[in-house]
């Protein structure tokens, strides 16, 4: 359903511990949005994301969790957890509600995120498809950083993913450019996104996967 992401660090070094962890929320977050707009009753979604830069990376899983349906109004929940490649690990917990519209679906999110620090996290994100196009967009802050996605896709017919471009920050202030591969069906009924593109700080890759239930 949506596209996520996140991140902490202790006083020294925090900040930079926080932008290293921020990419990958922002993948889980992704999840979410394009999980949406299924027409099942599914209520729960399963993740798994991982992402590489020259930097170094971070991989994770997660589980969400609507009572009324993950493609009705009504609200959510959500738990997370991940491991920086260089850094320690994170949990994060959150609530809210989402809005389904039409062929949009809104879902705020606001909780606690716990590191070498615990501290208040909140996003909010949109998905939107319709006549074989999409667009999403998704931001996350904390009390130390912002990280935001944008992407649009086209896909040339039913069963196929969507392709295109997206642009996203994951908290370093550098901006990153790159194309993606959303919704590709797996067996089992997984689904999965791929995305490469590059920065000022040099290339990246990431991988989603998820499953409804």
């Amino acid at each position: 359903m949506r596209n996520r992401d996140a991140a902490e660090g202790d006083a020294a070094e925090g900040l930079g511990f926080a932008r290293r962890m921020t990419a990958f929320p922002l993948a889980a977050a992704l999840l979410l949005v394009v999980s949406s707009a299924r027409g099942d009753d599914a209520t729960d979604l399963l993740f798994l994301y991982a992402d590489e830069t020259p930097g170094g990376g971070y991989g994770g899983a997660g589980w969400l969790h609507a009572p009324g349906g993950l493609d009705r109004t009504g609200p959510v929940f959500s738990a997370e957890a991940g491991r920086s490649f260089e850094y320690e690990a994170r949990v994060a917990a959150m609530a809210g509600w989402r809005l389904a519209w039409g062929r949009t679906i809104t879902t705020v999110l606001g909780g606690l995120e716990a590191g070498s620090t615990i501290r208040p996290v909140a996003s909010v994100d949109v998905w939107l498809d319709d006549a074989g196009w999409m667009a999403t967009a998704r931001a996350q802050v904390t009390p130390d950083y912002m990280s935001w996605r944008a992407a649009v896709g086209w896909k040339a017919g039913d069963g196929l993913p969507w392709f295109g471009p997206e642009l996203s920050s994951t908290g370093d202030e550098r901006t990153r450019f790159g194309a993606h591969a959303t919704g590709v069906r797996l067996p089992w009924r997984f689904e999965a996104r791929a995305s490469a593109g590059w920065s000022a700080g040099g290339t990246y890759g990431e991988l989603s996967l998820w499953r409804r239930f």
